[in-house]
């Protein structure tokens, strides 16, 4: 608190973020499904008669008398897990008859994946995404049903096994997207497991954007290995990398050079709109503990902090926040 009255500052207004995706429902598509979905149920005009037949067909091995689009009116009628599971049974059994159109096989497939996202439903998803049909029939797990069923096990929190992908499903051409969001589940995992498996997932990335490379480095940091975290970002200019520089140098006790760094990026060479509040803090308190309030640092910092006033906005965001906040398609090649 004393560190706020004497930065007296004005700071970016910042909301916590709602959710944790790393991709809004505009990237997953996921708002366009949502309408699909609403105006497709209201043209259905004997609901409970679709399923039946649907029951019907499937439980007697009748699977080609169940149309591509019988199974898009049962998407849009979707309601409850029972729903859920009739179409995911529906998909495996034409996984198994393996006589379908290629792309609307494939369309249905990565819907499914959309509406066990809408309704949050883990456990259907891993089921059609680990059932032998689709083992069988690699060739459906499109870039974009990957991505939505990576994300689904990110915002539940299953880090592991998005992580898992990093040694099973990640290839050469793996897709910014899918990378991306392995790379956030390492960071959140933030052990030494995690940093080796990030080591081979980079060796693989093609487009080196800042936030993967952001991701990386706060990994790196997180497991002790700031000079190397520090190296990865050295390049970068944008406020992310420099309060991602800022963090590790506090972190690695690198105190004088973290002075010098606020001096320089703020009031020398102006490079940055703003300085995330929580980190100045962090910088005070370890001052406070390792120099004293009376030290020539300590005295320092105060100097530096007035200065600052009408220099750089304080923002509410942490690190965090901006490493693991929402991004567009618009991003990848950042």
């Amino acid at each position: 608190m004393a560190l706020r009255v004497l930065l007296n500052v004005s700071r970016l207004n910042w909301t916590p973020l709602a959710a944790r995706s790393i991709f809004n429902e505009s990237f997953l598509q996921l708002d366009r499904i949502r309408i699909a979905k609403n105006k497709g149920k209201l043209q259905i005009s004997q609901p409970e008669k679709l399923k039946e037949n649907i029951k019907t067909n499937l439980s007697n091995s009748h699977v080609q008398k169940i149309f591509s689009q019988d199974v898009k009116q049962l998407m849009s009628l979707a309601s409850s897990e029972d729903d859920l599971n009739l179409i995911g049974e529906v998909i495996k059994a034409k996984l198994e008859d393996g006589v379908n159109h290629p792309k609307e096989l494939e369309r249905r497939i990565s819907n499914f994946f959309a509406l066990c996202s809408i309704f949050n439903s883990v456990s259907f998803a891993s089921d059609l995404w680990n059932s032998a049909e689709l083992e069988r029939n690699s060739a459906y797990k499109s870039r974009m049903t990957q991505v939505r069923y990576l994300q689904l096990l990110y915002d539940n929190d299953l880090h592991v096994e998005v992580a898992d992908f990093a040694t099973s499903d990640c290839d050469d051409e793996a897709n910014f997207s899918t990378n991306l969001l392995i790379m956030a589940s390492l960071a959140k995992m933030g052990t030494k497991e995690a940093f080796e498996k990030a080591k081979v997932v980079m060796k693989k990335d093609n487009f080196k954007s800042l936030r993967r490379i952001g991701l990386y480095s706060y990994l790196a940091t997180k497991c002790g290995h700031h000079a190397f975290a520090f190296d990865l970002i050295d390049h970068f200019k944008s406020d992310l990398a420099a309060n991602l520089k800022l963090w590790i140098l506090i972190e690695a006790d690198r105190i004088d050079e973290a002075l010098e760094f606020i001096r320089e990026s703020c009031l020398d060479k102006p490079q940055i709109s703003f300085v995330c509040l929580n980190l100045m803090e962090e910088l005070a308190d370890v001052i406070r503990k390792t120099h004293g309030n009376s030290s020539e640092t300590a005295k320092d910092f105060t100097d530096l902090c007035l200065k600052l006033e009408n220099a750089v906005s304080m923002s509410e965001k942490t690190v965090e926040d901006l490493l693991f906040s929402r991004i567009s398609s618009k991003e990848q090649s950042n």
